[in-house]
């Protein structure tokens, strides 16, 4: 239990938090004001601030606990802002700091309603992981959307000084559009232009566009840039009775795929910033509610701390986590690179342990090739053989984690009864509070005194009370032995039980499983953005189908660029292309196995019987019903994710009312009339 002194200090240095947040904020709006009145900031505080950034990213880039989470951080805020060394560092702990300060909050305010006991410190670390991490990751994607938006004034100023720079008989200067624009565009999209126009510039161009692919902060404004090199080098081209320019038309099929992007966005963060908060808030209350529960009611407080309390808690942070785990899935816009798994192939490459994985993956040959499929489909860097290990490792974790749990709780479970008298006593007809206190605290002196004696009798207690203690009623005597040696008996039968590591067991191979589930899962998520990649394709032949000299492999070469889901396939399409373009696409088209995608293959089939621009003339000109298509597909998408989410953002809430209010009220419930049953039948 927790000293009302150190709740003090916690309420005291939430509010300490609190108000430097707030004194932030007021900061900033009145930098804001003096801006509309005209006048200038505080440059001294300004640089001040610029300064503390700059000298706490060299901190967090330098130490070896945050290096490698920092780096890869300030990484994506470079993408997003390609500006000087001094801006990106100060851009980058600034949102360090935020997401530092708010999670700081967040667990203060979880410490001061809390008890400070071993799993709590586990919820606690974990909601300062997920408000850290969530709170960073939701200011970089508001960025990159930004960004977006930026984009898409950045395509109309493109269009309209192209127009500027053309004539009848004479197309347009992509390389002075793209210099006109970056003065008429915010900041963040003018240091890209720049960059764009430095790449069109060159004198290699190709080189160029190759090494911007490795730094383009999305593949809209990589396509761009690829489309401006690809028109540079091959010229442009007017079609139809309007003379439409083909760069121009591609900017317009771009810029319909951004808008169509960012109402996708925007729908997700809105609906799912809830749901994510929904998954956490039964971590925040839990001990709020256990509180208020237990200072009602003694049965409850019996509840809570007992094994059964205990579990509840486990069970619900278990909950949260993986539904905040399976939540962030579903609301990535992402297609982040998969991971290296550095640390489960250095554990593969122990002997004794290859040599297992091996033998086990030979004696289930076939369920180790439905298992690399899988892997596959999801672009997971990882085969069958370090698959089993990760199931074994999450198995052995699960075991440890459980056996620890009932270790716990018979500590727990023993302190209790060695410390907790709070309640003792109180049903005793004894009218001073001051003597039943003092049963209390020689209750707790003489547990602690014989709690490993196997010769103390209730007799024998009772004396040494009347004889050594201000107790010298023998009822009372009598009482407070009778307490005691029940507690010491029961102290005695708390012991580790066979059956522990049994449900130990059960745990473990359930958690072998986990993996296996979450394959799955984003198997199913990967499934409903096939088809926006698919459509991604489409884009980007509509761009390319009427350039000149445009081939196969030329456009297999700008699928394989944008690719996630279908990129190793098109890479190995690419490589077998020697060996017959035509055998190599059907080998393309087969290994799919997705409707959409294989009619696009089906497409770059046919084109060594007509030109690129017939093959796909059917994308051109159903390119409206395309566009409605996609739109309620990308609803239906939002909405099936939503449905996923929301099931998922429930669960702990429904978990925390069954566990922490549903089940103590039964169990005092079920009490109460037991009790009331055996007074009846006396």
């Amino acid at each position: 239990m927790k000293t009302p002194e150190v709740r003090i200090i916690l309420f005291v240095l939430a509010a300490s938090v609190l108000l430097l947040i707030v004194s932030l904020i007021l900061q900033s709006r009145r930098k804001k004001q003096e801006k509309i009145e005209g006048l200038t900031f505080n440059q001294k505080m300004s640089d001040m601030t610029g300064k503390f950034c700059y000298r706490l990213d060299k901190i967090l880039t330098q130490n070896r606990l945050t290096e490698k989470y920092y780096i890869r951080m300030r990484r994506r805020v470079e993408l997003i802002t390609p500006a000087d060394e001094y801006t990106i560092s100060k851009i980058a702990a600034k949102n360090t700091l935020i997401s530092f300060f708010l999670a700081i909050i967040s667990v203060t305010i979880m410490l001061a309603f809390g008890e400070l006991d071993i799993f709590y410190i586990m919820i606690c670390v974990f909601v300062t992981y997920i408000m850290f991490t969530y709170t960073l990751s939701s200011k970089l994607e508001k960025q990159d959307t930004n960004l977006l938006e930026q984009f898409t004034n950045f395509l109309s100023e493109i269009r309209h000084y192209y127009y500027e720079t053309s004539t009848v008989d004479k197309d347009g200067s992509i390389e002075e559009a793209v210099y006109s624009s970056i003065d008429h565009v915010p900041y963040e999209m003018g240091l890209h232009a720049t960059k764009i126009h430095e790449i069109l510039e060159s004198d290699n161009v190709d080189y160029e566009v190759q090494k911007y692919n490795e730094t383009a902060p999305n593949h809209f404004i990589m396509t761009f840039v690829a489309s401006c090199a690809s028109i540079i080098k091959f010229g442009d081209k007017r079609l139809g009775s309007d003379r439409q320019s083909v760069f121009l038309k591609g900017v317009n099929y771009l810029k319909q795929e951004v808008n169509q992007e960012l109402l996708k966005r925007k729908k997700m963060q809105r609906l799912f910033s809830g749901l994510v908060w929904m998954s956490i808030i039964p971590l925040f209350t839990v001990k709020f509610l256990e509180r208020m529960l237990s200072n009602n009611n003694q049965d409850m407080a019996d509840y809570f701390h007992s094994s059964a309390g205990t579990i509840s808690l486990v069970v619900i942070f278990l909950v949260s986590v993986v539904s905040y785990s399976m939540i962030i899935k579903l609301k990535d816009t992402e297609n982040k690179r998969t991971k290296e798994h550095l640390v489960l192939k250095k554990l593969g490459e122990v002997p004794f342990i290859q040599s297992f994985l091996t033998d086990r993956i030979n004696k289930n040959y076939t369920k180790a090739l439905k298992t690399n499929d899988l892997l596959k489909a999801v672009g997971e860097k990882m085969g069958p053989n370090l698959f089993l290990l990760q199931r074994i490792i999450y198995s052995v974790l699960a075991f440890l984690l459980s056996t620890i749990v009932f270790f716990t709780i018979n500590y727990n479970q023993k302190s209790e009864l060695l410390e907790n008298f709070t309640y003792e006593y109180e049903t005793s007809i004894i009218s001073n509070n001051s003597y039943r206190e003092e049963m209390r605290n020689i209750s707790s002196d003489l547990i602690h005194k014989y709690k490993n004696s196997n010769v103390v009798t209730e007799d024998l207690l009772s004396l040494e009370i009347t004889s050594s203690t201000r107790i010298a009623n023998k009822t009372y005597a009598d009482m407070v032995a009778e307490t005691v040696m029940a507690r010491i008996h029961e102290y005695h039968n708390i012991t580790y039980q066979w059956w522990y590591v049994a449900i130990s067991t059960v745990i473990a191979l359930i958690a072998s499983y986990v993996p296996v589930l979450f394959l799955h899962y984003r198997k199913k998520i990967m499934m409903m953005s096939m088809e926006d990649e698919v459509v991604q394709f489409q884009t980007i032949i509509l761009m390319l189908m009427h350039i000149d000299r445009m081939s196969v492999d030329i456009i297999l070469e700008w699928m394989e660029r944008f690719a996630n889901i279908f990129k190793e396939d098109i890479s190995e399409c690419i490589l077998n292309l020697e060996s017959g373009e035509r055998k190599a696409l059907k080998k393309l088209r087969d290994d799919s196995g997705f409707e959409p995608f294989t009619r696009l293959v089906d497409n770059l089939i046919t084109v060594d019987k007509v030109n690129v621009a017939n093959a796909f003339d059917e994308i051109e000109t159903e390119r409206g019903y395309y566009l409605e298509k996609r739109k309620d597909d990308n609803e239906a998408t939002v909405v099936k994710k939503y449905m996923y989410g929301k099931a998922c953002g429930f669960a702990p809430l429904i978990a925390e009312g069954i566990l922490y209010i549903l089940l103590p009220f039964a169990q005092v419930a079920v009490g109460s009339y037991l009790s009331y049953s055996n007074y009846i039948n006396m």
